[in-house]
């Protein structure tokens, strides 16, 4: 089950100290530009008890997402993706996929597609962040997405 301010949501993923035989950790799709952004995310959010799943690009991203399908709680992309920024993946994800939580991260929220990807109504985090924070703020895009009313 999920942990969200005392809250527990989802009995099949648990983080990793209530796992037991029939639960999952919960898993994500991180896409960033760079190898060094990709593994800094990753440790993080493994650290945090999530699987993590990693992707180069937006369209690796929607690719990962198909083939993990039912591991896959959140999507985790960089705003400034060259191959589909944030405002294009925010309306593909919209059309073709929607429901799945996604959130989007930057470095600055003035970036050009990150103020994009806000004014779709998207979630944006500034990067870096403590990983126990960015944990929290991708479980609530998931207790959103689950959970009416959330």
């Amino acid at each position: 089950m999920l942990q969200l301010q005392d809250e527990w949501v989802g009995a099949d993923v648990l983080p990793d100290s209530q796992a037991g035989p029939n639960s999952r950790r919960p898993g994500v799709v991180v896409a960033a530009q760079t190898p060094l952004m990709r593994v800094l995310l990753s440790a993080c959010l493994e650290a945090t008890g999530f699987e993590v799943w990693v992707a180069g690009s937006g369209v690796e991203l929607l690719e990962m997402y198909l083939r993990h399908r039912g591991e896959v709680d959140v999507l985790l992309a960089e705003a400034e993706l060259p191959d589909l920024p944030g405002p294009a993946l925010y309306d593909r994800l919209q059309t073709h996929l929607p429901g799945i939580p996604c959130c989007f991260f930057s470095p600055t929220p003035a970036g050009r597609h990150a103020a994009e990807v806000r004014a779709k109504g998207a979630s944006l985090v500034l990067w870096p962040m403590p990983p126990d924070r960015l944990a929290d703020v991708l479980w609530a895009e998931v207790l959103a997405a689950t959970v009416p009313g959330a």
